[in-house]
């Protein structure tokens, strides 16, 4: 077998290799992008249980604020059997009215505060539940992708080896050169010639250059793109 045709049947290992390749990166992106789907919410569940900690934080000290205020109401009112004069009573009345209007603002923010909480536990609950459901529809898709990679990467396995037992028999000059041309010509070093015309370019090949390859000279390339050609 000619060293032209040896590089052909070669390329075909690698057209072989390369689409498993793809199907492995395929399969294996999937896989990430479920990753990420459930991280996301495992983040967003994190993100509203410490908005919901923070707030009842604040809700506990807003509460404090109030035993403080209602302590000193209760102060206030111990003094009142003790007013004497009415500057005393306008006193009285006014650190009264202070404090039930400050303690009134806290109550206010205190209610906010409780409402905000219940929408959070909300958001967390229908957070969590949708996790749950993500973990149980990726599941069966994760093991059904496993099955399907652990498919491509024993076909893999076998393709390269046989590449590798295939390759030992063709001389490292030609196969240096073929592997030059992969890259240079896109995953495609090996054209065949059908009709006089090149299948890498798609331009014609002159009747010198076809007799090289029919009579099998020496390694023939085109003459165009300078891919390797073979006649099939």
């Amino acid at each position: 077998m000619e060293n032209n045709e040896l590089l052909y049947n070669l390329q075909k290992y690698d057209i072989a290799i390369k689409t498993a390749v793809c199907e492995m990166d395929s399969l294996s992106g999937q896989k990430n992008l479920m990753t990420a789907e459930v991280k996301k919410i495992e983040s967003d569940i994190e993100s509203y249980e410490n908005k919901a900690k923070a707030n009842s934080i604040e809700t506990a000290k807003l509460e404090k604020e109030v035993e403080f205020i209602e302590t000193q109401i209760k102060k206030i009112n111990d003094r009142f059997l003790l007013i004497k004069t009415e500057k005393e009573l306008g006193k009285y009345n006014s650190e009264l009215e202070k404090l039930n209007a400050d303690k009134g603002a806290l109550e206010e923010k205190i209610i906010a505060s409780m409402e905000k909480q219940e929408k959070l536990s909300a958001r967390i609950k229908k957070l969590k539940a949708e996790l749950e459901l993500k973990k149980a529809e990726f599941s069966e898709e994760m093991l059904l992708i496993n099955e399907k990679m652990a498919a491509h990467k024993e076909e893999l396995d076998k393709l390269s080896a046989h590449r590798r037992e295939f390759v030992s028999g063709i001389p490292a000059a030609a196969v240096e050169i073929y592997d030059k041309l992969m890259i240079s010509k896109n995953g495609v070093a090996v054209a065949v010639v059908s009709k006089k015309i090149c299948s890498g370019c798609h331009l014609s090949i002159s009747d010198n250059t076809l007799s090289q390859i029919k009579f099998k000279t020496a390694m023939v390339c085109c003459p165009n793109c300078q891919r390797i050609i073979f006649l099939e």
